[in-house]
């Protein structure tokens, strides 16, 4: 979640630290505000919009996170509520994440389990970054008749800061289950903190791009995707930090 993210191809393993609870949870020791975070997505394809929020409370000893996810609608959804922790390591931040997991669909009941997330994030050198997190890292089931396992994913990713104002983006996604999927994404900073985005995916070529901007302690972002089987997708997200905490 987080529009940043969605507008850069759905990059997750690099992008904004603030999202760790849902994305990268080693990303949320480089958080120095507590802060809260809240996400909506709007989607073409019926009954695929998505819902997220968080918060962020950074400590002396590590940060930690609490967030909420929904996706779907009445006939069919998944709720996620997750408890995040990361702290810094020398130049690596490491992070874990708790989730317990509950999906519905109308007429065959309600299916829960609990997984556990890992990831982390190393600043190799002032200009660039790698980032990796793999989901449901214990092979994790739901509690129905057949043990059916939530997905385990992996996530790759490279950030390089070509200059002040242009970073590039690229990460690689492997479902256990399913072919391993490329992204790459470009931000610009336009104008005294206002961003430009784009980002694509193979082999599902996918196109994004949207737009954001930080001001004070609000940050505000817009992406739009295009899939050429599910359709157009819209996400807004908003961050605000509240008062520093000195780490």
């Amino acid at each position: 979640m987080g529009a940043r993210s969605l507008a850069l191809g759905r990059i997750s393993a690099l992008t904004d630290p603030l999202w760790g609870t849902t994305n990268n949870p080693g990303g949320l020791a480089k958080t120095e505000f507590t802060s809260a975070a809240f996400a909506y997505e709007v989607a073409t394809l019926p009954g695929a919009n998505r819902l997220a929020s968080a918060f962020i409370k950074p400590l002396n000893w590590g940060t930690w996170g609490l967030s909420a996810f929904r996706f779907g609608d009445e006939i069919y959804h998944e709720q996620f509520v997750s408890v995040s922790f990361a702290n810094q390591l020398g130049i690596a931040s490491l992070g874990g994440r708790i989730n317990y997991v509950q999906y519905s669909a109308e007429g065959f009941g309600t299916s829960r389990g609990v997984s556990l997330d890992f990831g982390g994030v190393a600043q190799l050198t002032p200009q660039l970054s790698i980032g990796a997190y793999i989901t449901n890292l214990t092979r994790s089931q739901l509690n129905t008749l057949h043990d059916d396992p939530l997905p385990t994913r992996l996530f790759t990713g490279i950030q390089l800061e070509l200059s002040e104002k242009v970073l590039l983006l690229t990460e690689v996604e492997k479902d256990i289950d399913f072919d391993a999927i490329w992204k790459a994404g470009v931000e610009w900073d336009v104008y005294k903190k206002i961003f430009f985005r784009t980002g694509y995916q193979l082999p599902l070529r996918t196109a994004s791009f949207g737009v954001g901007t930080v001001r004070s302690r609000l940050s505000i972002d817009y992406a739009f995707q295009w899939q050429r089987i599910s359709g157009t997708s819209h996400q807004a997200s908003a961050t605000y930090r509240f008062q520093r905490n000195q780490k």
